[in-house]
């Protein structure tokens, strides 16, 4: 140990040398001062109304952000961390997952993309990323003792990497479903389900626009849950819902315009076959020539009990995309849209401003989103419907739902096709938009399939589905809508499945009945209770639990006919008669069964749980659609649990101030001892909607609490180490480098050219000078002890600062922690 006698001066000349030598093998590559875009810090004030919904107000855009990652911690941490470690190819670091998996988000080049595309984001969208991850970290920071030890603070890149993780996870899907398509596979995806119609002025009773959105997604569970929220900052006032870890509004409303969004099951993904070189396993064949695969090594850490190991993984790429699968003498190789799709700008952020619909999608841009039909309407009272996706032009020749010869370059993707190439229409004379994931051309039957690729814009030859018929048939049944109109509507539970066949299915039943044993006559009970039936599924319908089961069985059974085109009883062959008994036969019996009963009402056997929460709950399902949905995952104890459909129901009219309602099937928080963790359930079941304050003197009026918080700026320095949150990057994330998140005393950046102070720098010199200067030989000695210049004493794990500072300014030891943690990087 250096001895603690020397004089001052002595200790500085025997340094020297060594901080010389350190200085010059020190990497150049550390800033010397914050990143630009000064002038982003703000005050923000959160008020939060009696369904727990926050409500943020900002001086600035970043504010603003900053206050939505802070609340979104507040209600859903533990979801949103684990969303963004899966994204970032990290959950084996904290015992959540598998390495594997890890490597698997790695090969789709997930984590990679989000870092190049968080450095080549426009400054003012990555100055909200910044303030976004801010919000959330600080959250971390305050709450650290009460959080699980793997909630590890968030990087910038990881909110983009989330988001392009949900498209690139689909689109690997659909590339593995293209992959089998020459087995037991279909080469296609199984779609979400969704509603969203828009009327123009002429057809409102307020004479303005209206627009009405409804996602069917799981209500809980992994990547698809909504949280809603109100922002505004200076020029912006905008609310809505966005997935759990979203830093804007997905889809909702401001002032001037009102988007929604279903899925179109674009083909976004395709195969290529790879001819494997016989003599050369890692080339493969392309236009005569043999070339390597591109090899990219992977280092995956893994925790073992207590250890973290370091696995380490080659992925295996061919000009076409990721390698994902072996064939007889081929590579499977995924073509995928989205794919290293770097973003320079984030098309979210624009949408929350965009003021008119025509600056909802860019024409002349390649889309960023990877599919979507899309509604849009503004206060101008203009409405618009687009089918978008991310999406090559390709040769129509080829049958993209099978692996495609990959060596010759003539079966290659063209160039992605912009949003001016998709079908679109505005202002339709027929005065309304309706798309229940249907084709284009049944939203929007003025458009011409043939002025487009046959992969654009969905089938030609189907129909308009159960949700798609019934949304027209309403939207047509009156000249005008209100507002109570268009919230009715998204609750209507009618079953155009069940209409179109229980009348023909009573015709054969006077045939085939008479003929049919049926001892205890249930079958003609049955059949005599669907006389009664007005195909509504509401929770009082007694029909709709027995007419699901029975309808389901019966086209489970492959007849002759689809759903939506049931020919008169006459026109039934016998095989059909029989299907028909035999699903009569198979629904009482489970109904007998497991209920004990035929008619027990909808709503006793068809529930939703949350926690302790049971509600009494109606709607269709995936055997019987409706535009108002509760799908049902499980049967348990005689009740079909509900878990997914109608998750975010919004309708927006753009009266002066704009009138905003909408309901969620759960409620804001996932604490169950929230107040907000049920709380909107009861409106959801009983059809009600609750209002969106969108001025602030409603919201003032509203609000069940409020707190303010103030945002540093680009240079907003949380845990004190001298460099901004959103800009650390190592080892600990935010904290960088060595830092130890636990230990308030380990700091980084300790002096400046002036003397005590950080200068935002860990500028090796001056802080080994400011220990140097705050040397003390012991307790009491001539400097007044600082802690902040204390780097503890060498041991632990991490030597310097894994344990408390041992109480003394001991130079050799305190300037090695400095010079250990100087690896620290403030990018």
């Amino acid at each position: 140990m250096f001895s603690r006698s020397l004089p001052r001066i002595a200790i500085v000349s025997s340094l020297l040398f060594v901080i010389a030598a350190l200085l010059a093998g020190a990497s150049a590559g550390v800033p010397k001062g914050p990143p630009a875009n000064a002038g982003s810090a703000g005050n923000v004030t959160v008020y939060r109304d009696g369904f727990g919904v926050p409500h943020i107000y900002g001086d600035t855009p970043e504010a603003a952000t900053y206050a939505l990652g802070y609340v979104q911690a507040q209600d859903h941490l533990d979801q949103m961390r684990r969303n963004y470690l899966t994204a970032a190819g990290r959950l084996a670091e904290f015992g959540l997952g598998s390495a594997d998996n890890d490597n698997n988000v790695y090969r789709l080049h997930v984590p990679q993309t989000a870092q190049a595309s968080y450095q080549a984001l426009a400054p003012e969208h990555r100055s909200r990323i910044d303030a976004f991850v801010a919000g959330i970290n600080r959250y971390i920071f305050e709450e650290a003792d009460t959080l699980a030890n793997w909630i590890s603070y968030v990087q910038p890149y990881e909110v983009l990497a989330w988001m392009h993780y949900l498209a690139m996870a689909e689109q690997n899907s659909i590339a593995t479903s293209d992959m089998n398509a020459g087995g037991a596979g279909s080469g296609t995806q199984a779609e979400d389900a969704s509603n969203m119609w828009a009327v123009s002025p002429s057809m409102s009773t307020l004479g303005v626009t209206m627009l009405n959105g409804d996602p069917h997604l799981p209500w809980t569970g992994f990547t698809r849950q909504w949280y809603e929220a109100h922002l505004n900052y200076p020029g912006t006032n905008v609310a809505g819902s966005l997935l759990f870890g979203f830093p804007a509004i997905a889809m909702g409303a401001n002032d001037e315009v009102a988007w929604t969004m279903t899925n179109n099951g674009a083909d976004t993904a395709d195969i290529y076959a790879e001819t494997v070189n016989p003599e050369a396993a890692l080339q493969y064949l392309r236009d005569g020539q043999w070339v390597n695969v591109q090899a990219e090594t992977v280092t995956i850490k893994e925790k073992v009990g207590e250890d973290i190991v370091e696995q380490t993984f080659t992925n295996y790429y061919s000009v076409h995309g990721p390698l994902i699968g072996i064939g007889s003498g081929v590579y499977y190789a995924a073509a995928m849209s989205s794919f290293d799709n770097v973003l320079s700008r984030l098309v979210l952020f624009d949408a929350n401003e965009a003021t008119s619909i025509a600056t909802v999608l860019d024409p002349t841009q390649v889309p960023d989103m990877h599919k979507w039909n899309i509604i849009a309407a503004d206060r101008a009272g203009n409405i618009s419907y687009t089918w978008s996706a991310r999406m090559a032009d390709k040769p129509e020749s080829i049958d993209w739902s099978q692996p495609v010869d990959g060596s010759m370059s003539a079966n290659d993707w063209g160039p992605l096709l912009t949003s001016g190439q998709m079908p679109q229409t505005v202002n339709p004379s027929w005065g309304y938009l309706q798309n229940a994931n249907n084709s284009a051309w049944t939203t929007a039957p003025d458009l011409n399939p043939d002025d487009f690729p046959s992969y654009v814009g969905g089938s030609r030859s189907g129909g308009l589905g159960d949700r798609g018929t019934r949304a027209v048939e309403v939207l047509e049944s009156r000249p005008q809508h209100g507002t109570q109109d268009m919230i009715t509507m998204a609750f209507d539970s009618l079953s155009v499945r069940a209409r179109l066949f229980i009348p023909a299915a009573l015709d054969v039943w006077t045939v085939v009945g008479p003929g049919t044993p049926d001892p205890n006559g249930d079958l003609q009970a049955a059949m005599d209770l669907f006389a009664g039936w007005d195909f509504v599924q509401d929770r009082e319908s007694p029909e709709t639990a027995l007419g699901r089961l029975f309808i389901d069985d019966f086209y489970e059974a492959n007849p002759s006919f689809s759903a939506s085109n049931v020919p008169p009883a006459g026109q039934w062959g016998q095989a059909d008669k029989d299907k028909l008994v035999a699903a009569l036969q198979t629904s009482t019996d489970f109904m007998l069964t497991n209920i004990g009963q035929l008619n027990s009402l909808w709503g006793d056997v068809h529930k939703i749980q949350r926690d302790s929460h049971i509600f009494r709950v109606g709607g269709g399902n995936k055997e019987l659609p409706a535009l108002h949905m509760a799908n049902v995952d499980q049967f348990d104890s005689g009740v079909w649990w509900a878990e997914s459909g109608s998750s975010y129901i919004f309708t927006v009219a753009f009266t002066d101030p704009i009138t905003f309602y909408s309901i969620r099937p759960l409620g804001e928080s996932e604490d169950p001892s929230s107040p907000h963790y049920a709380d909107q359930t009861q409106l959801f079941v009983d059809g009600q909607v609750k209002q969106v304050w969108m001025t602030l003197a409603d919201v003032q009026a509203n609000a069940e609490s409020s707190f303010s918080l103030s945002y540093g700026g680009p240079a907003h320095n949380t845990d004190g180490d001298g460099c901004a949150d959103g800009r650390e990057l190592g080892a600990d994330e935010l904290l960088g480098g060595r830092r130890d998140p636990t230990s308030p005393w380990d700091f980084y950046d300790v002096e400046t050219i002036s003397g005590p102070g950080q200068d935002g720098v860990v500028d090796l010199l001056f802080d080994i000078l400011g220990v140097i200067n705050h040397y003390q030989p012991a307790p009491g000695g001539a400097s007044p002890y600082d802690a902040h210049y204390d780097r503890g004493p060498s041991a632990g794990p991490n030597a310097w600062n894994m344990t408390a500072p041992d109480g003394v300014v001991d130079l050799l030891n305190d300037i090695l922690g400095v010079i250990q943690q100087y690896d620290h990087n403030c990018t």
